[in-house]
């Protein structure tokens, strides 16, 4: 059975983990073996549009390791996903921006490039871009974020809500690799998203 099937409980049910669950799963993993997971990814919807439009986004994970030793930005992303398009709106609200995405390796510093795009007649045209760090994403099982989207002139495009869910084990294994074996305080108010009204 497909653990992320209902998104919303799975995301309440993950989130409910405690301070004292996940310590208890220090004692069952081992800090090394994170290589490769899956992230569970939803565009959900987007904001801030200048008018309504046709509109459709694109999620592409790529890896900053790769770009660094080619030097230049990766032509191909390792794995792509697309929303269906909407038509005529200011807030597109998309119901099939589910994917699956593996992560090969945190180490390669894998990122999220969304894209917001309008269909023409010949191509597409984009209206805003943005991107977040995977890592970024694993301070808790389930994630629910605005990214900040810029056209290119580099002026505010509006913004589009991400939704991420991994398994426990994954984020306790983030928290001891990018924390040097510590857990991190995720009750901060600095990791808390804050969701536009």
């Amino acid at each position: 059975k497909n653990k992320y099937s209902s998104t919303q409980p799975t995301m309440e049910r993950l989130n409910s983990l405690d301070r004292d669950q996940m310590q208890d799963l220090d004692s069952s993993v081992d800090s090394r073996s994170l290589a490769a997971f899956r992230m569970r990814i939803t565009v959900a919807e987007a904001v801030g549009l200048e008018k309504p439009i046709d509109v459709y986004c694109t999620c592409a994970l790529r890896y900053s390791e790769y770009s660094k030793k080619s030097g230049r930005k990766d032509s191909q992303p390792a794995q792509q996903s697309k929303t269906e398009t909407i038509k005529k709106t200011d807030r597109p609200k998309w119901r099939k921006g589910d994917s699956e995405f593996l992560i090969k390796d945190v180490n390669l510093d894998p990122y999220l490039e969304l894209a917001l795009m309008s269909p023409k007649l010949l191509g597409s045209s984009l209206i805003g871009r943005g991107q977040v760090e995977v890592v970024s994403l694993l301070d808790q099982p389930c994630s629910d974020r605005w990214i900040p989207l810029r056209n290119k002139s580099n002026a505010d495009a509006g913004s589009l809500r991400l939704q991420t869910a991994v398994d426990s084990a994954t984020v306790l294994l983030a928290r001891q690799r990018h924390a040097g074996g510590t857990l991190l305080d995720t009750t901060s108010p600095s990791h808390r998203d804050r969701l536009p009204t």
